[in-house]
């Protein structure tokens, strides 16, 4: 039988992969917009945070969309802790 928490988590991290995908492409769609807002936050599930992909699927849409990597924070829900993402 699945397990309903394994089938949570995954359900969360493809939430949290669908918001990134969504908030960048904004991002990219309204670049003169940009300089009137200091930073996105976004909330993070646990989950998607201790996923070994996670940050390289971040970081992949960061450089497909070219926006500012300053202007993207991560805020782990539970975690307490910015995740600002840079290279």
């Amino acid at each position: 039988m699945p397990d309903p928490k394994r089938k949570v988590a995954k359900e969360k991290v493809a939430v949290d992969r669908w918001v990134i995908t969504k908030v960048f492409k904004w991002m990219a769609d309204h670049r003169n917009a940009l300089e009137d807002i200091a930073a996105f936050t976004i909330n993070l599930s646990g989950q998607s945070v201790t996923d070994d992909s996670f940050i390289g699927f971040v970081l992949e849409q960061m450089n497909n969309t070219q926006i500012p990597q300053k202007k993207v924070v991560g805020y782990p829900r539970k975690c307490g802790k910015y995740i600002v993402y840079s290279t």
